[in-house]
């Protein structure tokens, strides 16, 4: 009854969401005088970007699992991708494609399910902190905020920063071990969970024994990120948009955080109010806002479509070591 109820919740958003572009979009307007000036060599250029960024991604999400029995293969890594941008078309949220991936994954490797599975927690984590890292930069560099208003900020990233090393800090001390060791859970949910959290633990020590994971895995999420914004910026300077780099930059980012939240299907209408919403305070209209949302997801839709012959090949069969 509840998978029901947030299902109905979810689809009334949507449709809540439509309803309000009809009302403040002209889509004449959107399709004459704001999607006719994108040139169709812009969309690929899009699209070979993002299909660069899955493969990145896939690069990514292999430098940060720890399961080192050779499972899984570079193809499996770019295959699984693929497939999970499938899914995101039709998943709640931006990152819906994440629960297709994890599930599928835990079905086809022979061992280590609950590390390889968990790894793509972590490479989703690695990617919003370098998501967080990169816009809180954009703002910094933006022109449009006031030095107060940037100081208070960064305050509250150093605050939320020093809160994650503490907790870093706490998970590898002994005492972390010694109230895992003391919770002695009689139910199999409460088991299971139980030896989720000694693998994180695990994971997060290899992490800090081995920086240089991190740091690639940190660099990569960089390359894949600024190559989203540098369209991004591209689509708005073919719009004569007058935002610029550092400001379209971190609004994709808050878009992104924003659309990762899985209260609309792909993030359709949420996305765009959320361009419409942040973009009107650089004097963008509706129309302009809702076309450089709408050319974005049409490189979503592209790379998705590219992505579902992926569905029906097999993991390549590996030796594990």
């Amino acid at each position: 009854m509840k998978k029901w109820i947030i299902l109905i919740l979810r689809i009334v958003i949507l449709v809540a969401s439509l309803i309000f572009l009809i009302y403040k979009v002209d889509f004449k307007d959107l399709f004459y005088n704001v999607l006719t000036k994108l040139p169709i060599w812009l969309l690929l250029i899009a699209v070979l970007l993002s299909i660069f960024s899955v493969w990145l991604n896939g690069i990514r999400w292999k430098i940060v699992n720890t399961d080192y029995s050779g499972q899984l293969s570079n193809w499996d890594y770019f295959r699984y991708m693929m497939v999970s941008s499938s899914f995101n078309l039709i998943m709640p949220g931006s990152l819906g494609g994440d629960i297709v991936k994890a599930i599928w994954v835990g079905s086809e490797v022979i061992s280590n399910k609950t590390r390889n599975v968990l790894s793509i927690f972590f490479d989703r984590t690695i990617g919003f902190f370098s998501l967080f890292i990169l816009g809180l930069l954009s703002f910094s560099l933006s022109s449009f905020f006031h030095t107060n208003i940037k100081i208070i900020i960064w305050i509250i990233a150093f605050i939320l920063l020093i809160l994650l090393f503490l907790f870093v800090w706490y998970i590898r001390k002994d005492s972390f071990n010694n109230l895992i060791d003391r919770w002695q859970p009689k139910r199999n949910i409460f088991l299971k969970i139980k030896g989720v959290l000694v693998v994180i633990k695990d994971i997060v020590i290899i992490y800090l024994g081995k920086p240089r994971i991190f740091i690639y895995a940190l660099l990569l999420s960089f390359i894949i990120h600024v190559s989203f914004f540098v369209i991004n910026y591209l689509i708005t300077l073919f719009l004569n948009l007058k935002v610029s780099f550092f400001d379209i930059s971190m609004i994709s980012c808050l878009v992104w955080f924003i659309t990762a939240i899985p209260i609309s299907i792909s993030g359709i209408g949420v996305r765009e109010i959320s361009y419409i919403s942040l973009l009107s305070y650089y004097g963008v209209s509706a129309e302009a806002a809702t076309g450089l949302s709408l050319y974005g997801f049409s490189v979503a839709i592209i790379v998705g479509l590219l992505g579902l012959p992926f569905v029906f090949t097999s993991k390549r069969n590996k030796n594990v070591r």
